[in-house]
């Protein structure tokens, strides 16, 4: 069950993750049994492994000299890569993925955008959340959540995430960085270019 609830100091005095992502919102009437809470957590460690692996791989250097085996080596996860591309493909085209929506979010919450119209977010309210943060890898990380605020006029939910372990917070704080990272490179280049 949630702690306290945090302020909007609290959630933006971390490195938030920004971004357009599918995101499926599910309503809870109740909260969800630990159980099932200790399973999305244990999930989300799994695919966050998974993620850091495959960014990993595409972060490697290669304009370093290598050994033949590290070469060796590099080619096969080129080869891994370009077969969970492909797979990742054939699922996608079975999957019908949530809606895209703008979302921010670290270890701590999460705000994301829906239609104003839409009245179903009420504060206090638990939710179940699926981001598909990776386009290559098509399954998604699962939060709890309880909506904190929303703000009917421009249709913003904040909600305060619990229920993950320390070891998925490292693993989600690594892919944060590593995604604003990549959000400023971006933007250096394009202002050099």
């Amino acid at each position: 069950m949630p702690d306290k609830i945090s302020t909007d100091e609290d959630f933006f005095d971390r490195l938030i993750y920004e971004d357009k992502v599918p995101l499926a919102i599910e309503l809870l009437d109740a909260p969800m049994a630990d159980v099932d809470i200790l399973h999305d957590t244990s999930a989300n460690e799994k695919l966050l492994r998974s993620m850091s692996v495959h960014e990993e791989n595409d972060l490697v250097d290669t304009d370093n000299e290598m050994s033949d085996m590290q070469h060796e080596v590099r080619l096969l996860n080129h080869k891994v890569n370009l077969l969970m591309t492909i797979l990742s493909d054939l699922v996608k085209q079975q999957l019908t993925l949530p809606e895209t929506t703008h979302i921010k979010f670290n270890t701590r919450g999460i705000r994301f955008c829906v239609d104003p119209i839409n009245k179903l977010f009420p504060v206090g309210k638990l939710v179940r959340l699926g981001m598909y943060l990776s386009p290559d890898i098509p399954k998604p990380l699962m939060f709890s959540a309880e909506i904190v605020e929303y703000d009917d006029a421009d249709g913003w939910v904040s909600a305060r995430l619990f229920g993950q372990s320390n070891a998925t917070n490292a693993l989600l704080d690594k892919i944060i960085f590593r995604h604003h990272r990549r959000q400023v490179a971006s933007i250096v280049d394009n202002k050099s270019g």
